[in-house]
């Protein structure tokens, strides 16, 4: 099994592109990242074009969390990793800037990641999200309302910055594979707690909702949900280039606060292909969309494809479009 893990972590990371120079490892000391940590070891004592640096990230959020830095830290000085920890207060940051304890965690994290990948060179970061990660992912979007990118799941490249990476090498790798590789090795790791707490909806999906989906309908429901994500992935990117072509061919950028839509160059587009269009537009311009939902997307399109003049909308975010003539114009003013 060890020999399967490290091959499938191999394929993973050429999936990601294979990574080559310092590549910034994030550890929590749970059985994944202790894992994946170990897997890229391997892989990095036979040459393969990077070496690691460990970063571990001390939430604060729970009584023990600085041993567990240390616990990280003793683990890289095992595997002669050079490694830092560094703490975040997360609700200090949560209460300043009115986003729940996950949301200020994550944004955190991956502000840290950025931080510190730019101070010590490395051009990617690699976490340790793995298949089942992308099942519950998929599954919390379904259950929330979702659509086609909510559908692809938890993507395997993502880009921090211009020149920083982030990369899921071990996203086509089950949770049991990585249970039987430290288990093999006889490698030790961290129990996080607040796992089996079925206050987090996340934690009711991995231990409620997706065992009784494999006891009463579907023993393979991981390997189904899986290969949908990968194939709605695929699917989202097509869609999102030929949107962004659209974009291209119709719109005018006028600056950071304002677009013009050709509505007369899109007439024979379906409203899909505009829909995706537009978050194209709020992409580019980086325009808030948080609040943007399907509803939003349709309005747009209906005004883009409609005959009648001088209408327009309000938007979440403080952007109003209004469209005259041929003309949609798009401008982002103050929140009101």
């Amino acid at each position: 099994m060890s020999a399967a893990f490290i091959e499938q972590l191999q394929q993973g990371l050429a999936l990601c592109g294979d990574p080559a120079g310092r590549v910034l490892v994030g550890v929590s000391g749970g059985a994944d990242s202790v894992a994946l940590l170990r897997g890229l070891h391997q892989l990095a004592d036979k040459a393969s074009g990077f070496s690691l640096f460990v970063l571990h990230v001390d939430h604060g959020l729970r009584d023990g969390s600085a041993e567990e830095a240390a616990w990280v830290c003793g683990l890289a000085q095992q595997l002669s990793i050079p490694c830092k920890v560094v703490d975040v207060e997360v609700r200090k940051l949560a209460n300043q800037s009115g986003v729940g304890i996950e949301e200020a965690a994550r944004n955190a994290r991956y502000g840290v990641f950025i931080e510190e990948a730019n101070r010590q060179g490395c051009r990617f970061v690699a976490v340790a999200h793995h298949r089942d990660d992308n099942v519950e992912t998929v599954l919390h979007h379904i259950v929330r309302g979702t659509g086609l990118q909510g559908l692809a799941g938890v993507p395997r490249i993502r880009q921090l910055t211009g020149s920083l990476t982030l990369i899921r090498p071990l996203l086509d790798v089950g949770r049991t594979d990585i249970m039987s590789f430290l288990g093999e090795n006889g490698s030790d790791y961290l129990e996080d707690p607040s796992n089996s707490d079925v206050v987090f909806t996340r934690n009711r999906i991995r231990n409620e909702l997706i065992p009784t989906l494999e006891s009463d309908f579907n023993p393979q429901l991981r390997s189904a949900i899986h290969r949908l994500s990968n194939q709605a992935r695929d699917a989202h990117a097509l869609v999102t280039r030929y949107a962004t072509s659209l974009l291209h061919r119709t719109c005018e950028i006028v600056n950071t606060s304002e677009v013009r839509v050709r509505c007369d160059l899109l007439r024979e587009e379906p409203p899909a292909a505009i829909r995706a269009m537009m978050v194209r537009v709020w992409t580019e311009q980086e325009w808030p969309r948080k609040k943007m939902g399907f509803a939003e997307w349709e309005s747009l399109s209906e005004l883009v494809l409609g005959q009648s003049i001088g209408c327009g909308r309000d938007l979440p975010g403080g952007v109003n479009a209004a469209r005259k003539k041929a003309t949609l114009t798009l401008r982002l003013g103050s929140e009101s």
